[in-house]
């Protein structure tokens, strides 16, 4: 954090911010926390981070509301954009995808790991959706 905080405070930064603003901003970020622990404990420094949080809070619920917002005008102002509408009342007894109509797979098109065994357990495989581990 003290890292951020140097590079934004200084004018030029070539590759790294100086080092003396980097310890700054690592003491200046210890010494309230540590100010509040000899103060009044870590119910003191838990009360000021809530204290502090809040208004931050607020900031993250505007920030969400937002971005609802101009994601809602982005999508709704697109040229080709139309209100999709999906009824699905029922199961169509047709398949639209086969020359059949069927939603059934016929058994040649049914992948040979798809197909179920009539053998009894055997040792897992590795890959194998069909074999089964051992459950000692």
């Amino acid at each position: 954090m003290s890292y951020i905080l140097a590079a934004v405070v200084q004018k030029e930064v070539d590759e790294e911010p100086m080092r003396w603003n980097r310890l700054f901003w690592a003491f200046a970020l210890s010494f309230m926390p540590i100010v509040l622990m000899f103060v009044g404990g870590l119910d003191t420094l838990q009360t000021a981070s809530i204290i502090g949080g809040v208004p931050l809070l607020l900031v993250a619920v505007l920030l969400c509301i937002s971005i609802v917002r101009a994601a809602h005008y982005d999508l709704r102002y697109q040229p080709d954009y139309s209100v999709k509408e999906i009824n699905i009342e029922e199961f169509p007894a047709d398949d639209p995808w086969s020359e059949d109509g069927s939603w059934e797979l016929p058994e040649s098109d049914i992948p040979a790991a798809g197909k179920p065994t009539a053998d009894g357990p055997k040792d897992h495989i590795e890959g194998d959706p069909h074999s089964r581990l051992s459950r000692l």
